[in-house]
Formats: C-alpha cells, structure tokens, sequence
C-alpha cells in the first residue's frame, strides 16, 4: 500500500472486502461451536493511540462495529495488553498522567462503559513495566525512575462488592538479585552515593509554536553554580523513539555518564518527530526529515542557557546513532554558530538508498517529494561542514559510504 493509499475507518468495518485473508484457523472431525466473535485493536484515528472493540456483523448488517474502550489526548503504548473476558476489563500500559512514565491502567469494555474512564493502578513517579497472569488476577511489576534502580514485587488485585475495577494490594515484598542472594531495595539512595551515578534533571520549554518539549539535563560532576561548561547535546530525534522519561539509565546512558564525569553537561530534548506524544507530535517532520527536527533541540539550549543551567553555547558538541548520526551530520552543516562538533554513529546520509518500507513511511515517494528528499540528504549540505581536516575527511567517509551502495544496488 503506498503512502496516498493510507484510509481510516470509523464506526464500521466492511465486512464484504474485495481481498481476503487467512489469519486464523481451526478444523475439527466433529463440528466447531462459533463464540461470540470480538476483537481488541489499537488505532490512531483521533491522533492518539487507543483501544477499540470490534465485534461481529448483526443479522441486519455486512459491517463489523467499532467502539473505542479508550479516549483522550493521551496515548497506548506499544506494549501487551492483558483481557480479563470474565469482568470484560483490559489492561493496558499508556503515558496518560505524564508523557515520561509509562503506566498500568484498565479500562471496561462492557457496552455501558465510558471510554473515558480509565484508571490508573501504578504508582506516580516511576515507569512500569508489567507482566499479567492469564486469569488477570496479579502481576509482575518492574519499576524504576531517574534516581532509583528496577525495583521488581508481584501485585494482586482485589475487589470490593459492586465495584468495577480492581484495588492493587500492598506487595508483599520487593527484591532483586544481589550477589547470590535476594537483597530488599525499598530504599537504594545510600548506594547510589557509592556508586556515583549522575541523576538527571527534567526540564520543560514552549516551543516557538507554544507547543510543550521536555528535556534531561545532566550538570558535571564538578558542577558550580553560576559557571558554564562544555555542553554534550545527545539526540535521536526521529520516529518510534523516546529518550526523556523517567526510569533508570544505567547502564544504557554509560557512556554520557563518562562524559558527565569529564566535565561535560550533557542535554537530552524529546523534540517534535518523537514518540509517545499523539500523531500531530510525532508527525512534524513527515515528508522533511532532516531540515526541521532540530529546531526544537536548539530552542531546548537555549532555554537552558537562559536559565543558567550551566550550559556553554560557545561549545557544543553534537552525537546520536544511526537517526541520531544522521541528525548530528545536519547539525553540523546547517548549525555551525551552534554546534562547533559532530560525533556521528552509523548515520542515514541519503534517503533513496535507505530501507525503502521505513523511508516512504515518513518522506512518501521519491518521486512526488523530490524537495524533501533533496533537502533531506547529507550530501546536500555537505559544502556547509567547517573548514579543516576533520570535515574533509567526514565529507569523504559519507561520500565514498554512498557511492560503494550504490554501485552494490547498480550491479544488483
């Protein structure tokens, strides 16, 4: 299906579709007794990600119907959803009290329910993950923040007469591995002063457009107040990605860690194009990759900046991976009062030459965005690098990178 073929059905489904296939089946040598036919899906049709119930054709109808279980300006989150047909309640993860802590919450599904009543079951200030039983009866909770390592308890739910939804119960105890023993970690934070692991500070700006970004600052380990340091922004920036959220990052962040001990402050800003957010959020940059998601990452320093936060805007340097590469080699060439280096890891340098199913998702067809892709390429900006050895040698690595593709597609 190509880009301008993209649809979005409300209320019904038609049941009498042109194409035809099997997703699932059953034979049997006697006969098979057909259940009450429903299915869950998730879909953005409002411009956020939510549940919705699909049930069969009546006798006076070919369409299936669709109802939403969920609604607001809030988002799922790509994660297993666990059905307890027996209360017909469904429990899901989703970002609905803050964008940065993914939380466990449930829903009904009866045909009386309102979509908008949803409630939440974890605890405010940490990120959960969550892993239910079959009967939806307790669950395995693995929480953490910013501050605090994975905690890890099993949770029960309870009901009281009458009542819909369930109570979580106290755990009846928390631990995780240490050494080769279990060690309770209700309270870490004398650890964590042992261990010296840098804690980040959330912030948040409005953006040119008014619209909310939220960032992680880390100051260095010899931080004083009132001076500023060299300043390390670390960015993804594209689709299907969220860096700023309130869980723990070690040791996924060690190597901006180092840095934060070598002095450096170091930035991270979910901006524009991210995840997590609702489709208008993360569609900003459809169609223009590579010539708008930075906006957002400069506004974020200099908010900083604004704010004595200890950040240097005479010295900052750039990195990410692959997206994140990509977008440091553009930093580069379209920033340079900005960003005076560029640590670029496994970049996108030409979008033609990209996976073909991930590249017309976001940028459509070559052919029908020629500016966008233009724009789009390194290789475009790549007379815009600084002057001197280094760039010349980065402007050579990119070039000889997408020549020795493309002769491999030519010959193909």
């Amino acid at each position: 299906m190509s880009p301008s073929e993209y649809q979005k059905n409300s209320g019904d489904l038609d049941f009498c579709a042109s194409r035809i296939e099997v997703v699932f089946e059953e034979t049997s040598d006697i006969w098979i007794n057909l259940p009450p036919t429903k299915l869950i899906i998730t879909s953005e049709r409002t411009g956020f990600r939510h549940l919705y119930l699909v049930t069969k054709p009546s006798a006076e109808s070919s369409h299936y119907h669709v109802r939403p279980i969920t609604a607001g300006d809030w988002p799922i989150v790509d994660r297993p959803i666990y059905v307890d047909t027996k209360r017909e309640l469904v429990y899901f993860t989703a970002k609905k009290d803050t964008p940065l802590e993914a939380h466990i919450y449930v829903a009904s599904y009866a045909e009386t329910a309102d979509p908008h009543s949803v409630i939440r079951l974890s605890e405010l200030g940490y990120s959960h993950f969550v892993v239910m039983d079959e009967k939806c009866e307790r669950y395995l909770d693995w929480f953490s923040n910013i501050k605090e390592k994975p905690k890890c308890g099993v949770r029960y739910f309870e009901w009281d007469e009458g009542q819909i939804f369930p109570k979580v119960s106290e755990t009846l105890g928390i631990f995780v591995k240490g050494g080769n023993e279990e060690e309770e970690v209700r309270s870490n934070e004398d650890k964590r002063q042992n261990e010296r692991i840098p804690t980040g500070e959330f912030f948040n700006f409005k953006n040119s457009d008014g619209v909310t970004i939220y960032g992680c600052l880390y100051r260095p380990t010899n931080y004083i107040q009132g001076k500023k340091y060299p300043t390390l922004l670390s960015i993804y920036g594209g689709p299907k990605s969220q860096m700023v959220t309130n869980d723990y990052k070690y040791p996924r962040l060690l190597r901006l860690f180092l840095a934060v001990h070598l002095g450096f402050s170091v930035v991270l800003i979910d901006g524009r194009g991210s995840s997590d957010r609702g489709l208008a959020f993360e569609s900003y940059l459809k169609g223009r990759m590579g010539t708008v998601e930075l906006d957002d990452q400069i506004a974020g320093l200099k908010y900083l900046s604004s704010m004595n936060m200890g950040i240097d805007l005479e010295r900052v340097a750039i990195t990410g991976w692959s997206y994140g590469g990509y977008l440091s080699l553009m930093a580069l060439a379209q920033h340079p009062q900005i960003f005076k280096l560029a640590i670029a890891g496994a970049p996108v340098t030409q979008w033609e030459l990209y996976d073909t199913a991930y590249t017309e998702r976001y940028m459509g067809l070559p052919g029908e965005n020629v500016e966008g892709y233009h724009k789009g390429n390194v290789l475009t900006w790549a007379e815009k690098f600084p002057d001197g050895l280094v760039s010349y040698n980065l402007c050579k690595a990119v070039i000889t990178r997408a020549l020795f593709i493309f002769r491999e597609l030519s010959d193909f």
